[in-house]
């Protein structure tokens, strides 16, 4: 296991950041310096004021046999499977914008939770620039309709799973325990 050094910008300070990784690193970042800290949790990285908050929706449906079946959306960059979520939109409330979200991403709609379910902290991937630390809270939605056209289309593939297969594909733990739960019963809208 190697260190890797990487260097966030947030609003308040440059931060040097030294993290685990399995492969090897760039040689330019192989040098940690003076300024330079191990971090264990994003929380380390920005203050509360540098995260950026999003809402997500964790589709599903229930079968007639009664199979919990998750809706999985590829992310726009790696192409691996998640939720579909993004900022909360002005006007709306975190359960309502995530709602929106999967009627953006995924063309469902539904009945979303009252609660959120869950929250996570990521670095995500910026179309140009460095990574953003987002938090996402995380709403399940029972998907009572499926559009037949929706705003991202064309952008990404979804496609329903199992929900004990889609605890295997997301690679977020929250999100993995959750549809291990949804696949128990344990939880419902």
């Amino acid at each position: 296991m190697l260190t890797l050094l990487l260097r966030i910008f947030t609003q308040n300070a440059v931060v040097n950041v030294a993290m685990s990784v399995h492969a090897a690193p760039h040689p330019r970042y192989r040098q940690m310096n003076a300024n330079s800290r191990i971090v264990r949790s994003p929380d380390e990285l920005v203050t509360p004021q540098d995260r950026i908050l999003q809402s997500g929706a964790l589709p599903y449906r229930i079968r007639p046999d009664g199979l919990a079946e998750v809706l999985l959306v590829t992310t726009t960059f790696s192409e691996s499977w998640a939720i579909p979520k993004g900022r909360v939109a002005e006007g709306h409330t975190f359960a309502s914008s995530a709602a929106k979200e999967a009627e953006e991403e995924a063309g469902v709609v539904g009945n979303v939770g009252g609660g959120s379910v869950g929250m996570y902290r990521a670095l995500q991937r910026a179309f140009r620039g460095q990574p953003r630390l987002i938090e996402v809270w995380v709403y399940l939605l029972e998907v009572t309709g499926i559009l037949d056209a929706w705003d991202e289309q064309g952008c990404r593939s979804i496609k329903w799973f199992p929900a004990a297969r889609a605890a295997s594909l997301v690679d977020e733990p929250l999100l993995a325990d959750l549809c291990r739960r949804l696949a128990a019963g344990d939880l419902r809208v």
